[in-house]
């Protein structure tokens, strides 16, 4: 009898102790999810971009909330380094010029101030800025 007594509180134990080790192991790994700082730089810039490309999908989007857009695009969004092979982000981020100078909705001013904006912050895309511009522009017709 004191032989099984024994072997019960033996397995007790070792069923407590396998408890706690998983509910350590998950209070490490829930530490571990804390995104370092690059990640989370750039994850939301995408997201955000991707919103702002939604909206001006959309043929309701109003001129002031075009505005709004490209005030917010020009304070969030730095395009990369030129390279031969742009990123799927610096894409997106010329294609955002062609999305605002192709909507129905955007006027000169807006355009404008785009292209300035990303000519002082981003020289080397003199020629891709340009570009899209006359891209969007020739659309819209």
């Amino acid at each position: 009898m004191d032989n099984n007594k024994l072997i019960f509180i033996g397995v007790g134990v070792f069923v407590i102790a396998v408890f706690v080790f998983v509910f350590f192991m998950m209070l490490s790994r829930s530490s571990k999810k804390i995104p370092t700082g690059k990640s989370t730089s750039s994850k939301p810039k995408l997201d955000e971009l991707d919103s702002m490309l939604y909206a001006l999908e959309q043929e309701s989007t109003l001129e002031a909330e075009i505005d709004k857009i490209v005030s917010r695009f020009l304070q969030t969004q730095k395009l990369e380094k030129k390279s031969s092979n742009p990123s799927p982000t610096c894409k997106k981020q010329l294609d955002f010029i062609t999305k605002v100078a192709s909507h129905k909705n955007s006027n000169a001013k807006i355009i404008a101030k785009l292209n300035i904006g990303l000519k002082k912050v981003n020289p080397d895309y003199h020629k891709e800025i340009e570009m899209c511009e006359a891209l969007g522009l020739m659309r819209r017709r």
